[in-house]
């Protein structure tokens, strides 16, 4: 499994943080402090700090087993706009393994909001103060004499790179497990251990780099690129959890002047879905970035694994065969991606299939789901049906004496529920919504379903924007966690605690119930639904 970094949080964790504080000091101290220092550092005394100041710190474990950490805060001293780099001590065990750098490199994402960043160190620990060093902090000249443990200690300052400080924007994207960023020097230690895994070797060897000075010279001519068009455009991946570099995602252009997408997820953390949740969160960034609508995924057609993130990120396959790669003569298969295009093939779905769709879910009886949602608009009140379908919500609620606008990116569905309920229909895209404070209620039920998650945050704030102060919001989604495509539809599925999150990302909408339901159709009894109503917060 490998080492893992993350929160602290456990008691067992806090009482792992103690005994590496205390063994460490007596590794790597004796000859720099008093004897009689060390003789009163017991590993109770450890414990007790550990558990009076357990916040800001992330732990290195191996197999369950706590080998490293650090803690990090604000500088209180004299330097405005800094972070400290509190403690970090890993096992004489782990020297010389990375592990340093990985924690540094976890500490400094956390303090990422500031400039710069300082630490202290004994002055005669010359093995840390070296380290230190290759990890970009010089000594400012501040010294101090700790009386304590009989020894000097000096000052370092990290400096962030002057390129985050200055005029263009740093690139950055938060998902719900992962940050895309820009490189910064101090990460050539984890490029390095990332491109030594048996598939990078395997697929793409010339991303391989036998030593961590060759990494250092890839990320300086990368980040010569930031800013610019020309490519490769190439960001690390980093875990939320325990700021772990684990890969990259990169924009590469061709020949022929288009781009192809490229990525890697070290073989340690494969398997959990993040090169997936890398690509769709990068994609349609970038293609806005680039201002173009069509990228290329292209892998050896034996890499099964590269294949599959592609299919779910909503390329399509275009050829596959023998071809060049790399410079060698292989089997070779190629995707394409367009901006758009899952939600064009899903409306494609639904015109091709709208009558049959109208027959089968047109008398589906949702009243009880409808009530729960109408008891909170007001008597008479202004209700848009968001995917309106078959139209039956929108007859449902012109019948009880509501007036309604009924929307879907699907005409055929508008001009049925225009003529079954006698309303207003207006055949557009979720995307494409352009009211504000205009609705008492915004109905979308199993809609919204079919919006990507990188999407629907954008999506619901203009859903938020369209309703009134204190309007009423109703949802439902397939119950899970995947995004899918079935039958030329595209999914995404939620959890009680998924959309939960979403909806918190999307801002402005305070929950008033969420639950979840089997599916009306008797038929489906089996499948799950997850529901949710909501207000929409707003300044008076």
């Amino acid at each position: 499994m490998g080492i893992i970094i993350r929160k602290m949080e456990t008691d067992e964790e806090i009482r792992g943080k103690a005994y590496v504080h205390w063994q460490s000091w007596h590794e790597a101290y004796p000859g720099l402090v008093s004897p009689g220092y060390l003789e009163k550092l017991t590993l109770e005394k450890c414990e007790k700090m550990a558990f009076t100041w357990p916040q800001n710190t992330l732990v290195a474990t191996d197999e369950g087993r706590v080998v490293g950490f650090v803690c990090w805060g604000s500088c209180g001293e004299d330097l405005p706009e800094t972070g400290e780099i509190i403690a970090i001590y890993i096992l004489a065990d782990y020297y010389g393994t990375g592990l340093g750098r990985r924690l540094m490199e976890a500490g400094l994402e956390q303090l990422k909001e500031y400039p710069r960043v300082c630490l202290w160190v004994l002055k005669e620990n010359r093995r840390a103060v070296r380290f230190y060093e290759k990890c970009g902090y010089r000594a400012d000249g501040e010294e101090k004499y700790l009386s304590s443990v009989e020894a000097a200690e000096i000052r370092m300052v990290w400096e962030r790179p002057q390129k985050e400080q200055e005029g263009r924007k740093q690139m950055r994207i938060d998902t719900e497990r992962l940050v895309i960023t820009e490189f910064t020097p101090d990460m050539a230690q984890a490029v390095h251990e990332n491109s030594l895994d048996e598939d990078n070797r395997r697929f793409v060897p010339d991303e391989v780099f036998e030593t961590v000075d060759e990494a250092r010279e890839v990320i300086s001519f990368l980040m010569s690129r930031y800013g610019g068009t020309e490519g490769p455009l190439t960001y690390p991946v980093i875990t939320k959890a325990g700021g772990e570099n684990i890969g990259y995602v990169q924009m590469v252009p061709l020949e022929d002047g288009t781009w192809e997408i490229g990525y890697h997820i070290a073989k340690r953390r494969t398997g959990n879905g993040y090169a997936t949740e890398a690509v769709r969160a990068f994609l349609p960034v970038m293609a806005e970035t680039l201002g173009i609508g069509t990228v290329y995924g292209i892998c050896l057609t034996e890499n099964a694994a590269s294949r599959h993130v592609l299919d779910k990120c909503g390329f399509m396959p275009e050829s596959e065969g023998t071809g060049d790669y790399q410079g060698e003569q292989r089997e070779v298969y190629r995707s394409v991606w367009k901006a758009g295009a899952a939600e064009n093939r899903t409306l494609d779905w639904y015109r091709e299939n709208a009558e049959a769709f109208i027959a089968n879910t047109g008398k589906v009886d949702m009243s009880a789901h409808y009530n729960s949602f109408l008891e909170l608009v007001p008597s008479g009140g202004y209700v848009m049906d968001l995917g309106c379908g078959a139209g039956s919500a929108s007859l449902y609620f012109t019948q009880n004496g509501y007036r309604v606008l009924a929307v879907d990116g699907c005409a055929e569905f508008c001009e049925h529920t225009r003529q079954r309920a006698g309303c207003e229909a207006r055949n557009m895209r979720f995307d494409e919504l352009d009211y504000t404070d205009t609705f008492d209620g915004i109905w979308a039920c199993a809609s919204l379903l079919h919006v990507r998650k990188a999407d629907l945050p954008g999506v619901l704030r203009l859903i938020h924007r369209a309703l009134k102060k204190d309007g009423v919001f109703y949802a439902s989604f397939k119950y899970g966690e995947d995004e899918r495509n079935k039958n030329g539809r595209e999914f995404s599925d939620f959890t009680e605690e998924s959309l939960r999150v979403l909806l918190d990302e999307a801002g402005g909408f305070r929950i008033k119930s969420i639950w979840h339901t089997h599916d009306a159709r008797p038929e489906r009894a089996d499948e799950l639904w997850v529901n949710v109503i909501c207000l929409a917060e707003k300044d008076a």
